[in-house]
């Protein structure tokens, strides 16, 4: 008997004004990249799983086996099929690309999130160069990102993949998934294999010399020169004070290999942004070029916003017959009026 009065689990539609602020929000995010001259992709929402086996947690993305018999995954992290796309329609990057999307993705997710798991990601990816002043428009792009969303409240925390490589394997420590996730969660194994002086180095947020005092010896090394500079350069872009040096920032995306960041706002424990470098992802898929990109939860800032404002009703043509209102309601509309006949 089919399931007439719910939808799946974690699943959701929108209508009516949640879809008009969808794609308005969509329209704003579109200009802003736009206008800092990215240009548009779209990727496919379903692919083959074990293109993907290597970066993504089974339990947390949908699988099935396809009409040929394939084992299929569907889209749950933009940058991945992205990085896939560009590897299949090019041989070479020649010049840097900058290169924006708006997308759903579906993953699996706690129950009590407040999109399910079906969400929508909308970033920008710049292509082709190192590390540097791509990294720093990528964050500047992010915060301007989250402005135009109405969003003038939030925090960024800086940190850096390759700095807590340098400090994880100067403990003689090796480098892991399940190493990543336990940074992150400030317990578990691995967490508790590290000294006390290490776990105390990622629990560090705070300005650049602080940190730089935390770090001790380590903050002349290539890796955190590089952080602290970057904060230097990004406050003094103008994000100020909103943003902080975060030793717990290593990315969770086993993909990232440089800087890493994520912007939160005020009230909810999640990021609404996430972003980073990974030098070595389009490799994988046969093209050698350095990259940074960030995504941001465009359907959980939805849900922040809280319930869209009534749509006015469309003003009504006038004339005495269908022809007369149709014309009547053409030249309306071209002004720019919301007129049914």
């Amino acid at each position: 008997m089919p399931e007439m009065g719910r939808l799946p689990a974690g699943t959701m539609g929108l209508a009516f004004e949640e879809a008009i602020r969808r794609l308005e929000l969509r329209n704003r995010l579109a200009a802003l990249f736009e206008r800092w001259g990215y240009l548009p992709a779209a990727t496919p929402i379903v692919d083959f799983y074990d293109v993907y086996r290597e970066w993504v947690n089974p339990q947390h993305v949908y699988r099935f086996t396809d009409r040929e018999g394939d084992l299929v995954v569907l889209r749950s992290d933009a940058t991945l099929f992205l990085a896939r796309l560009l590897g299949l329609q090019l041989s070479e990057i020649s010049q840097p690309l900058r290169l924006w999307y708006a997308e759903e993705t579906i993953s699996h997710i706690p129950s009590n999130h407040p999109v399910g798991d079906t969400g929508f990601q909308a970033g920008a990816e710049y292509i082709g160069l190192p590390q540097g002043e791509a990294d720093w428009e990528v964050i500047i792009l992010a915060s301007e990102a989250l402005e135009c969303l109405g969003l003038q409240d939030y925090r960024i925390h800086l940190g850096s993949r390759a700095l807590a490589r340098v400090l994880i394997e100067a403990e003689g420590q090796t480098w892991s998934k399940d190493l990543i996730r336990d940074i992150h969660r400030l317990s578990g194994p691995c967490w508790e294999n590290l000294s006390a002086n290490l776990r105390h180095q990622f629990q560090c947020i705070g300005e650049p010399d602080q940190i730089a005092q935390q770090l001790g010896p380590f903050a002349s090394c290539p890796e955190a020169a590089f952080l602290l500079q970057s904060c230097d350069i990004l406050r003094s872009a103008g994000l100020g004070e909103r943003l902080v040096i975060d030793l717990n920032e290593v990315g969770l995306l086993s993909y990232y290999t440089g800087l890493v960041f994520k912007i939160y706002v005020p009230g909810y424990h999640e990021a609404v942004v996430s972003g980073g470098r990974y030098d070595g992802l389009l490799k994988k898929f046969g093209i050698e070029a350095p990259s940074v990109g960030f995504s941001l939860q465009q359907g959980l800032i939805e849900v922040l916003h809280g319930s869209p404002e009534p749509q006015a009703p469309p003003a009504a043509a006038s004339g005495t017959s269908w022809l007369e209102r149709l014309a009547n309601a053409r030249r309306r509309r071209a002004k720019g009026e919301r007129v049914v006949l």
